[in-house]
Parts: structure tokens; C-alpha cells; sequence
């Protein structure tokens, strides 16, 4: 439900909920701030968080790749992203959930988010 609130509200009510331990309705909040482009690469690095405290290591670095390939990141969010990707485990730790595509990363995506941030 979106209430009638613009991309911040629903980023701050996203923040309040997640220190109230709810990080399902956190994640519901900041999916609804990331539909806003201003906000969209900030969203996405708290949807990251909250998705590895969930132990969703998949879902966690596919929010951090649409990240990285947002236009609008600033050098400070890039950094931060470089940061959270190199937290991401080895592969083996992460095929479980190959099986679910929709909810993957896929190597294309990861390809051209590498290009982009190295060359």
C-alpha cells in the first residue's frame, strides 16, 4: 500500500520498521522507495542489508547490481556498493538459489556491472 508517500517517506518508514525488527514490511517500504529514481540506488543497498540478515545472499547482490548499474549513483553509493559486493560469499554458498531465475542475478547483469565499475 502506498499511502499517498513520495520515495523518502517510504524510505523513512522503511528505515523505522527495520529498527522495529520488521524486515518484511522494511523491504515492502523500500521497494516502493526504489521505484523513485532519486532514491532507487539508496533503496537498494538497504533492500541488500536487509536481504543478508534474511541470509538471502542472491536476492542481496541482485538489489546491489541493479545498484551499481544505476546512472544516478553518486562516487560515495559506488563505494559503499564496491564495499557490500566484496561482503558477497563464494558461489557455492549461493546455488541454492539458482533454481529461482526470476530472483537471480544473471551473469549478463554481473558482466556489465564488473565493466562498469572496472573497465
Amino acid at each position: 500500500m502506498r499511502l499517498g508517500f513520495d520515495g523518502t517517506m517510504h524510505l523513512e518508514v522503511g528505515a523505522a520498521l527495520s529498527e522495529l525488527g520488521l524486515p518484511d514490511e522494511a523491504l515492502r517500504a523500500y521497494r516502493l522507495a526504489a521505484e523513485d529514481p532519486r532514491l532507487s540506488c539508496e533503496a537498494s543497498i538497504r533492500i541488500a542489508r536487509l536481504m543478508w540478515g534474511q541470509g538471502d545472499w542472491n536476492g542481496a547482490t541482485r538489489w546491489l547490481c541493479t545498484a551499481m548499474l544505476n546512472p544516478n549513483k553518486t562516487p560515495e553509493q559506488e563505494a559503499v556498493l564496491l564495499q557490500e559486493l566484496a561482503r558477497t560469499p563464494p558461489a557455492p554458498a549461493v546455488a541454492p538459489r539458482r533454481a529461482q531465475a526470476e530472483e537471480t542475478t544473471t551473469e549478463e547483469d554481473f558482466d556489465r556491472a564488473f565493466d562498469l565499475t572496472f573497465g
